[in-house]
């Protein structure tokens, strides 16, 4: 087991976790999961599911100018795919529910954790990246600054520290390839027809050994109704 590995065993990170619409899903099985700044720039984010106020503030914040050797500082948060250490029952995962979006349309991803970590320019933080209380890292061995009890096993957060501690980040430069994706999940049987009929459409474009990689393997990772997985 290498030094990658090691660290990440320490604190039991085997997978990391992205929320998406159904809407969006024909997008991300052509081109991956993006950037919102490269996403917008090629016109693919047909249903956003972020709070634009948060947008605005995420949009200020560069990590560069937190980090001493960030390669590029001109890069603000929306450059980055943003992805969750926390499984379920996330602050966002909350609100998108609360302001109206059915269960049925929410898509969660599943990443191997230690193929994300491989990526070029991987950052990762303490908490909600667009807050001020939050500390940016590189450094691997600083996965033990964040609050694990929080991250893995409070099921409800209420104050505004625990909410921003749960929602602690890794964010990816522009672009996380399929081949890191271990599994889609989605609500019930009637989301996974949804979003397999959206997949045979799309195949129809493409011959065999052409596809995109998550088109390619959609039917072996695609999950729903996970157990132990609240919604």
């Amino acid at each position: 087991m290498g030094k990658l590995e090691n660290l990440l065993g320490k604190f039991g990170v085997e997978r990391l976790y992205h929320i998406t619409a159904m809407q969006n899903i024909r997008t991300i099985l052509q081109h991956g999961l993006l950037s919102r700044e490269l996403a917008t720039e090629m016109g693919l984010i047909r249903v956003d599911i972020a709070n634009q106020d948060v947008i605005r503030k995420r949009r200020g914040i560069h990590p560069g100018w937190k980090l001493p050797k960030c390669a590029d500082e001109n890069r603000s948060l929306l450059h980055y795919v943003p992805l969750f250490f926390a499984r379920s029952n996330t602050p966002m995962e909350y609100v998108v529910v609360r302001d109206g979006m059915p269960s049925q349309d929410i898509v969660r991803f599943e990443l191997d954790a230690i193929r994300v970590f491989r990526l070029d320019g991987v950052i990762f933080t303490d908490g909600n990246a667009a807050s001020n209380a939050t500390s940016f890292f590189t450094n691997l061995k600083d996965l033990e600054q964040l609050d694990w009890n929080v991250i893995k096993y409070r099921s409800t957060c209420t104050s505004q520290k625990s909410k921003r501690l749960k929602t602690a980040e890794v964010l990816v430069p522009d672009r996380l390839p399929g081949r890191c994706a271990v599994s889609i999940n989605v609500r019930d049987a009637a989301a996974k027809k949804r979003l397999q009929a959206i997949a045979r459409r799309l195949e129809k474009h493409y011959a065999e050994r052409s596809k995109p990689w998550l088109l390619y393997r959609l039917n072996s990772i695609l999950r729903y109704d996970l157990e132990g997985v609240e919604w």
